[in-house]
């Protein structure tokens, strides 16, 4: 073999065993994206032990591709190893905030520091996503904490001051960062406003209240519970409001605006004192009602007290309009009120103390079933 041909064979050895480094490296940073992908959207899904399960199968993978990248540095700058680097760091930074509530130093990563900023730039956006989350259902507080987070890792990029050509645009990673806080921050001020304003309005509808708060306590989005559900069988033998029990008093609640509605015209057979309704009917018809007002919160609960406001006549044979909701939840304690009126004019009012027992009453209704 001639010198020429040896050097010839010597320099395609050297390409052969770069390409082959290259194929596995490819293969290996693939799988990487992968597995991070997976964990930060089980993470969006508070499916936090999957999160975890894909980020360790993810650092394997990673020790692996240094492993094969060690002798050959071209490979370890190549764009899809520097990729792979940062989503890992996207997905652990997302991972540890949901579990630790800080963010992951870089001394606890070993890859290029570039890597590390970019990954938070990325994080940052998914923090967005959070607090977007928290806001559809009403928790300004805890958006409040995501924003904070993603203040504190845009702090970091800012006080970096080194080359695009070190940093891997850093700058372009800091001002996108920058535009999504803001944006951020606007969606939270509004929401706080919002909040505020709806908090206005319900006082302004609580004037006409004497014994009562008028306060409504939000339905989870996520109970499956929305306006219009008819809720007359849930309890099929219930004495005031079950469609299969003849001899109940076929009452017809539904959901509306976060509370449980119904019209009803008292039969002359429910009278007390001449041509009105009996103290003891209207107080059992509210405490029925605000019974099923825990339930589109998925609590099944017990009576423990019932306090009743007599305001004024109720006369039999006149259709009334019943409102009854949650006031608050305290632990084991679910405070309730409820209505009883004609038009504009409160006729009954009350307020009651139920006990939760513990049970999720969606494991024994269907909030999306249309109860005839």
């Amino acid at each position: 073999m001639s010198e020429s041909e040896a050097n010839l064979e010597n320099l395609s050895a050297a390409f052969d065993k770069l390409n082959d480094v290259r194929e596995q490296s490819l293969t290996i940073s693939r799988e990487i994206v992968r597995e991070c992908s997976k964990s930060i959207r089980n993470v969006h899904r508070n499916d936090i032990s999957d999160a975890e399960k894909h980020i360790k199968s993810a650092q394997e993978k990673l020790n692996d591709l240094k492993s094969i990248c060690s002798e050959i540095s071209e490979i370890s700058y190549a764009g899809y190893v520097l990729d792979a680097e940062r989503e890992f760091v996207e997905a652990v930074m997302f991972y540890n905030f949901e579990v630790k509530g800080t963010i992951e130093p870089f001394s606890e990563f070993n890859l290029h520091p570039s890597s590390y900023i970019q990954g938070i730039g990325d994080t940052i956006g998914e923090w967005r996503r959070k607090a977007l989350d928290h806001l559809r259902n009403l928790d300004i507080k805890k958006a409040e904490t995501y924003l904070e987070i993603m203040e504190e890792g845009m702090g970091i990029l800012n006080e970096l001051d080194y080359p695009d050509a070190l940093t891997g645009g850093l700058r372009r990673y800091a001002d996108n960062a920058r535009s999504i806080i803001e944006r951020t921050r606007s969606d939270i001020t509004n929401a706080f406003i919002n909040e505020a304003l709806r908090k206005d309005i319900s006082n302004i509808n609580k004037m006409n209240y004497k014994y009562i708060t008028g306060q409504v306590l939000e339905i989870d989005p996520s109970s499956g519970w929305t306006d219009g559900t008819l809720l007359q069988d849930i309890y099929p033998d219930s004495s005031f409001v079950s469609g299969n029990n003849t001899d109940s008093m076929q009452m017809k609640p539904e959901i509306k605006n976060r509370k449980v509605y119904a019209k009803y015209s008292f039969a002359k057979r429910f009278e007390g004192g001449p041509g009105l309704v009996h103290g003891g009917i209207l107080s059992a018809a509210l405490d029925d009602m605000m019974g099923y007002s825990t339930v589109i919160h998925n609590i099944f609960s017990v009576t423990a007290n019932l306090s009743v406001n007599f305001l004024k006549p109720t006369p039999v044979e006149k259709e009334f309009e019943l409102y009854a909701w949650v006031k608050e939840v305290d632990n084991k304690k679910v405070y309730t009120e409820a209505v009883i009126q004609l038009g504009e004019e409160i006729h009954v009012e009350a307020h009651g103390m139920f006990i939760d027992l513990g049970l999720d009453a969606a494991e024994f209704f269907a909030p999306d079933k249309n109860y005839p």
